[in-house]
């Protein structure tokens, strides 16, 4: 696959680490390598362990949406999707008015670099 600019008419918070444009799920990297590493934020809901991992993710989502509400994204796809059955679209979001792969912004304590579980 080749990596490219996605215009998404409607783009929304799934979780933490997944966003969704135009109905299709595409999964965050950030500044990770596909396979190798990237974005990790707790889980949500059901998927979560305990009380404390649902808050954080609910955190994590929250933070995400603040970036999504910021004007000027761009949803860059790196070419390569991840392993779940659906093999969603690995992802970075650029902002003009901050560095590149800045997704974690003030929320920064809930999202972690991570070794590849895509």
């Amino acid at each position: 696959m080749i990596a490219g600019l996605i215009i998404c008419a409607s783009l929304t918070v799934v979780d933490g680490d997944t966003i969704k444009c135009d109905g299709q799920n595409m999964r965050l990297l950030g500044e990770g390598v596909p396979f190798v590493s990237g974005i990790d934020t707790p889980e949500i809901g059901s998927h979560a362990k305990c009380i404390k991992e649902r808050k954080l993710a609910l955190i994590a989502k929250g933070g995400l949406k603040e970036l999504l509400a910021e004007k000027g994204l761009r949803v860059i796809f790196t070419g390569a999707v991840d392993k779940t059955p659906t093999h969603r679209p690995l992802v970075n979001i650029k902002s003009c008015s901050s560095p590149p792969n800045s997704h974690a912004g003030s929320k920064a304590e809930v999202f972690r670099t991570v070794p590849a579980a895509v």
